[in-house]
């Protein structure tokens, strides 16, 4: 399908975060770094870890690693500012929805944009990436949103939706994967030093377990064609201690697009408070 995102005028606030809360849970977003900042329940543990960003680079336009959620386009051809951190546009905003779009990137001839929906007062929303085909040539994209882990949280899948298998780094998944009865356990951080190791599952979804409780991200159309889906996994894990680098991703299959045409990728967030 052929169509133009939806153009409006942006919406400009001294703030560089804005928020939105059901009085269940709460979702921060920036803006300018094109990211989510905050996921969780109100007045609870964090599930993502944002990086501090210094004044004068969060004001720029030139590419940084703002941590917390963050979208990337596939193949990976290198720091594109555009793609990862905008700045991007408010074009709709209310407390319990948010509408950004970033600016088109001349690398990857692509234009993000990024949607959050609460749902009523429910501890849930819905999250929605869109890239828009800009350039002159058709392109054959996939898109990656990646949520970086603090400490003292844990990784989950579940046994039955398939194996975790490693990409790189290693050449075995343990000590990096423990077996539950239930679950496939990536602890954050690692009980051992690992090195640049990338861990992959085809997982239509992930749950990230912290002292709040627990907050499950569900692709809502997972792929289902493994040699259309980057290394065949639709759940990607990176782990390297050195750095404090602890990433986990969902991710949607190769797409050609040609001028104007679309490529989606949709998450459902559900959350359980711990003890709750």
């Amino acid at each position: 399908m052929t169509c133009i995102l939806m153009a409006a005028s942006a919406l400009f606030c001294a703030e560089p975060t804005y928020a939105l809360d059901n009085g269940v849970i709460r979702i921060e977003v920036e803006p300018r770094l094109f990211a989510v900042r905050f996921v969780g329940f109100r007045d609870k543990p964090n599930f993502v870890a944002p990086l501090a960003v210094e004044a004068s680079v969060a004001e720029g336009k030139d590419w940084t690693d703002a941590g917390g959620l963050q979208t990337d386009l596939l193949p990976y051809s290198g720091k594109d500012a555009a793609t990862r951190r905008g700045p991007a546009e408010v074009i709709e905003y209310r407390a319990d929805y948010i509408a950004m779009l970033g600016p088109p990137s001349e690398s990857s001839g692509m234009r993000l944009k990024k949607e959050i929906q609460l749902d009523g007062d429910l501890p849930r929303a819905h999250f929605r990436i869109t890239a828009q085909r800009v350039g002159a040539d058709p392109a054959t994209v996939a898109l990656r949103s990646t949520v970086r882990l603090g400490a003292k949280s844990t990784v989950r899948l579940e046994r039955t939706d398939g194996d975790i298998r490693v990409l790189a780094g290693s050449d075995s998944t343990i000590p990096g994967v423990v077996k539950s009865r239930r679950y496939w356990l990536i602890p954050i951080p690692p009980t051992t030093d690992l090195r640049g190791v990338i861990l992959g599952a085809s997982a239509p979804r992930m749950i990230v377990a912290n002292d709040a409780g627990t907050w499950t991200r569900t692709l809502v159309a997972p792929p289902v064609d493994a040699s259309r889906i980057p290394n065949a996994s639709t759940f990607v894990c990176v782990l390297d201690s050195p750095t404090g680098s602890y990433g986990a991703a969902l991710q949607g299959k190769l797409t050609e697009v040609k001028t104007g045409e679309l490529v989606t990728l949709e998450e459902e967030w559900v959350f359980t408070k711990r003890g709750g």
